[in-house]
């Protein structure tokens, strides 16, 4: 059974190294990923503005010295240089080139094919066209009909032309995929280059530890605590397996004390097992001689006037017989405790049966008993004529504690402590003599009597024999409860017989 369950632990807890590894990697990881994306992204970015800024100014630069030049043929009179011009402007990074009137039509253009071509939208002020991803595209900037200008085209309107310069971007496009590829690879590269030796390094520093670890806790789960937590280092888990080398220290001085208290334990229960089945031998072989001379003496008696001083030696005999054998009854009853028998019955009843036992007593030592009217509200599962027993058995030991009077008062309630809203507890208490620590301790061990000393467990029922609330304490306990005592020496003492049966109420059934 015990390798079965070691065998289900190691199971269970081999996937949870796992997690755990996988869990602190890929925390790392990830955390790799969001600093070196952040700057890797940044760094694209910031590479890619300054690529399309530096086409802008290109374009730019290229748009204004095309305005020059037209602008000079313009005013020297060449307007059929103009059109040469523009024809043989083209470079390689120039799509097209166009000299647009305000209404839109191209009146130049390097492109043959759109001479008169119209353009719907112009814009007559100085503007950048980009694309989508920000790539400027073309410019238009506008020939204005300044004084010089106006002496051939007069002063009717404010632009005389736009310029318009389109740019072929794909060198441009290709750099900027060129700079994301570039960029990806770095990120690749560097994660690998910082993530490859974490993962080496917690294999080695944390990894191998933990299994170890592991294996450790494997065979303790399998119920060996002879086991060796390997601490290298001076690390969180080396002050870890120092824990746990103690610990487990510990656990065996443990297991080897509690062995020991169990083969003595064992050892007790054998001896006591032996002791009562001896004291139930030797008290069942008195308990017949007893009957037969008692019976003798009886007929002895009856030939024996009442006025001859032998009849109340006699007397005093019959006396102590009784005595003799209600001890050896009390003897069997511990050594062979009866058979429980139990029924529903109401707790106030059966008290009040041993209170009735013990009422010709109580008046002749002047002790009046207080008892609320018997009320079988609360019922229990118990023997009735065992725990009557057990009630005659402590009332009867008030009374030995109160030899020239007092007050016995007995008190039923529902709830046994903060723990047991659901027993009944029985209160028995005294105003007598009380009684030392001492013998609080012991007055629920076999054979424990005080009556000799002349102050203490009193009563014909216990009769000096210290068996009485030893037997009460295991018919209590065989039902499942447990009594209480408390004393002080002058004041008295109290009895509580808390019941732990199922418990219910008359109205509820």
């Amino acid at each position: 059974m015990g390798a079965g369950r070691g065998n289900g632990t190691s199971s269970r807890s081999l996937p949870a190294v796992h997690r755990l590894r996988a869990r602190y990697l890929l925390l790392v990881a990830c955390l790799l990923v969001a600093v070196l994306g952040l700057w890797h992204l940044m760094y694209y970015k910031s590479r890619k503005e300054d690529m399309i800024r530096d086409t802008s100014v290109k374009l730019s630069i290229m748009t204004e010295m095309a305005k020059d030049s037209v602008v000079s043929l313009m005013l020297g009179g060449q307007d059929r240089q103009l059109g040469l011009f523009i024809a043989r402007s083209m470079t390689p990074e120039l799509k097209a080139m166009r000299l647009i009137t305000p209404d839109g039509k191209v009146i130049s253009s390097t492109m043959a094919s759109e001479n008169n071509f119209v353009v719907r939208g112009l814009p007559l002020e100085r503007k950048i066209i980009t694309g989508a991803d920000g790539i400027p595209q073309a410019m238009f900037t506008p020939i204005y009909n300044d004084r010089p200008c106006q002496t051939c085209h007069g002063t009717d309107g404010e632009t005389l032309a736009v310029l318009n310069v389109e740019l072929l971007n794909s060198g441009l496009a290709q750099r900027i995929g060129a700079l994301r590829d570039g960029t990806l690879f770095s990120f690749a590269a560097a994660f690998l280059l910082i993530f490859a030796p974490i993962v080496f390094l917690y294999s080695r520093l944390v990894d191998g530890p933990v299994r170890g670890l592991k294996e450790a806790a494997k065979k303790a789960a399998g119920g060996s605590f002879d086991v060796r937590f390997k601490a290298t280092g001076d690390d969180d888990l080396a002050g870890i397996c120092t824990d746990l080398n103690q610990a487990f220290g510990q656990f065996r001085q443990m297991r080897a004390a509690l062995e020991e208290r169990h083969l003595e334990a064992m050892s007790k229960m054998e001896k006591m097992a032996s002791l009562g089945e001896l004291a139930a031998a030797v008290a069942h072989e008195i308990k017949n001689p007893l009957a037969g001379i008692s019976g003798a003496i009886q007929v002895f008696a009856e030939d024996i006037p009442d006025s001859d001083p032998r009849k109340e030696i006699m007397q005093d005999i019959l006396n102590e017989i009784d005595r003799l054998d209600q001890s050896v009854r009390s003897l069997l009853a511990y050594a062979r405790p009866p058979t429980m028998r139990p029924v529903k019955v109401g707790i106030a009843s059966v008290v009040e049966r041993a209170r009735g036992l013990l009422a010709r007593q109580a008046e002749a030592q002047y002790v009046e008993i207080k008892m609320p009217a018997a009320s079988d509200d609360v019922i229990v599962e118990a023997d009735p004529e065992q725990m009557q027993q057990v009630f005659f058995s402590i009332m009867q030991n008030s009374l030995g504690l109160m030899p020239s009077g007092g007050v016995l008062e007995v008190s039923i309630e529902k709830g046994g402590g903060e723990n047991d809203e659901d027993a009944v507890r029985v209160t028995i208490s005294d105003t007598g003599m009380g009684m030392p620590e001492d013998d609080l301790k012991n007055i629920f061990r076999p054979f424990f009597t005080t009556k000799r000393s002349g102050a203490g467990l009193a009563g014909p029922g216990l009769a000096g024999s210290g068996l009485g609330l030893a037997i009460s304490k295991n018919i209590v306990e065989q039902h499942g409860g447990r009594i209480e005592a408390g004393s002080r020496p002058g004041l008295g003492s109290t009895f509580h017989v808390i019941m732990q049966s199922h418990i219910t109420t008359q109205k509820d059934g």
